[in-house]
């Protein structure tokens, strides 16, 4: 997972006035330095998870979709202050973290705070922050009808209580959360020449996040429509038993909300074959999709259209030809 952890320093610049007998908490002007700091490292695990040769395209096309997922500048940030007695909001910020350390200037009471601050939404309208009259009902919220689209981008939260006093410098340390999930599907349909096209979507994901509490809402449970991510063609060596050919893949991607915790997700992808005919795969996938994960999922492909999967994962296969009618296969 990606982690940004938010180094927060907090210095009095400016005194409380005695002579003012109404004044009763003194305010003060907080200097806050953001730091990113990136620990996932993309490029080692599509390394380590597509390291044959032939793979090298799909590495390469998976690189440049992600790149911009995990971008750690330009970032949009929210930034709240709740009063800790009351809960009511007292600032609220919207800034540009336009390299790895950026810094703000606040005014803050000498009080006790909850500061929440959520990134990266511009990149995902379908993303919406509600709730903000309250640290105890902001949410993150996906909005729309039927399937949604690809999220942008990875969405990050993060909470922490402050607290504001005395006149010394204070240093405070918190980490932005990636709160979304990234799912690549990585399709050898080499022994499928036929294949003109793959549709594909992840169902059972999280609709919305409270952000307080940094808690999932899977009440109702959403459907997330994958991205074609294009591969170039990369030739084989020719050896004894084959002559040289080419290694077809397709790559769908998709950036979601994560799944439920020990609970199956599905993932099904729909391939278009010539004549008309089109095969359904509804896969089955054991090991829940977790905030802050990247899932790679390889599988392949054979002349039907019918996919299948090593380890972890159950396929069920509905066939549409016209040739020979509706069937239905469970592997």
């Amino acid at each position: 997972m990606k982690r940004w952890p938010l180094i927060v320093l907090t210095s009095v610049l400016t005194a409380c006035s005695l002579i003012d007998d109404n004044l009763a908490v003194c305010s003060v002007n907080q200097r806050i330095n953001y730091q990113l700091q990136v620990h996932a490292d993309v490029s080692m695990q599509l390394q380590s998870e597509l390291n044959a040769t032939e793979q090298e395209s799909v590495r390469d096309a998976l690189q440049s979709w992600l790149t911009p997922i995990f971008a750690d500048e330009n970032i949009d940030v929210d930034l709240r202050f709740f009063m800790a007695l009351t809960d009511e909001p007292t600032v609220q910020k919207t800034e540009i973290i336009k390299k790895r350390r950026t810094s703000f200037s606040i005014t803050l009471p000498k009080e006790n705070f909850m500061h929440l601050a959520v990134a990266n939404l511009n990149s995902s309208p379908q993303m919406q922050l509600s709730g903000v009259e309250h640290s105890a009902t902001e949410r993150l919220d996906i909005v729309g009808d039927g399937e949604m689209k690809s999220l942008g981008s990875s969405i990050y939260a993060t909470r922490l209580p402050m607290e504001i006093s005395g006149d010394s410098l204070q240093e405070l340390e918190v980490e932005l959360h990636m709160i979304t999930s990234v799912v690549a599907l990585v399709i050898d349909h080499t022994e499928c020449p036929e294949l003109l096209q793959t549709e594909g979507s992840v169902m059972g994901c999280a609709g919305g996040f409270c952000v307080l509490d940094s808690l999932f809402d899977y009440t109702n449970t959403l459907s997330f429509r994958m991205l074609d991510v294009p591969v170039s063609a990369k030739k084989l060596p020719a050896i004894r038993s084959r002559r040289e050919q080419t290694a077809a893949y397709r790559c769908l991607g998709v950036v979601a909300m994560p799944t439920q915790e020990e609970q199956e997700w599905q993932l099904t992808v729909v391939a278009t074959l010539s004549g008309s005919r089109h095969t359904t795969n509804t896969m089955t996938v054991s090991t829940p999709l977790q905030a802050g994960e990247l899932r790679i999922l390889k599988t392949r492909m054979n002349k039907n259209g019918e996919l299948s999967f090593d380890k972890d994962v159950s396929v069920s296969i509905e066939l549409d030809w016209n040739e020979g009618g509706d069937h239905e296969i469970v592997l």
